[in-house]
């Protein structure tokens, strides 16, 4: 997808290839909704930079470059706990279709391949899709189905 090309990293395509020491984006398949992020100020995960939709925060533009844009994604013992840079915090929890951001980790999410055209969906508790919607409060919502494209995330490396 030319969107990871034009910002110079190319798109993990493979769940194996997430590295602890990694920094990364996650952007939805329909790239109108935006991307993920949070500040130090966010007490939830939000979306950013969405043209669907009346969406939230569009004044906040789509820039991997962004610490408040970068995720990182652990793994610890088979298991991933998704960490905002820019929140320097977990988002491991789900409250009313809304991922507020904690300062331990405590669910662990899924990542897995969405499709055959690399992208990934991201759930936690097991069944609350983490989603790029656009037109909502807190922009990041669960209980989708995998087949909404606000679900179907790309996830580039774009830092050590």
């Amino acid at each position: 997808m030319c969107v990871g090309m034009a910002w110079g990293q190319q798109p993990i395509t493979d769940v194996n290839q997430l590295r602890n020491d990694k920094v990364y984006t996650i952007v939805p398949k329909q790239i109108e909704r935006g991307a993920l992020y949070a500040t130090s100020t966010s007490t939830y995960l939000d979306a950013c930079g969405g043209t669907m939709n009346g969406a939230t925060n569009k004044g906040v533009t789509i820039n991997p470059s962004s610490k408040d844009q970068q995720f990182a994604l652990y793994k610890h013992e088979d298991s991933f706990y998704l960490f905002s840079v820019g929140a320097n915090k977990y988002v491991s929890d789900v409250t009313n279709n809304r991922f507020p951001l904690i300062e331990k980790p405590g669910y662990a999410v899924s990542v897995v391949k969405s499709d055959t055209e690399n992208y990934f969906i991201v759930k936690v508790k097991g069944s609350e899709f983490i989603n790029v919607s656009t037109g909502w409060d807190c922009g990041c919502v669960g209980g989708w189905n995998n087949t909404d494209d606000g679900n179907r995330l790309l996830i580039t490396e774009v830092a050590d």
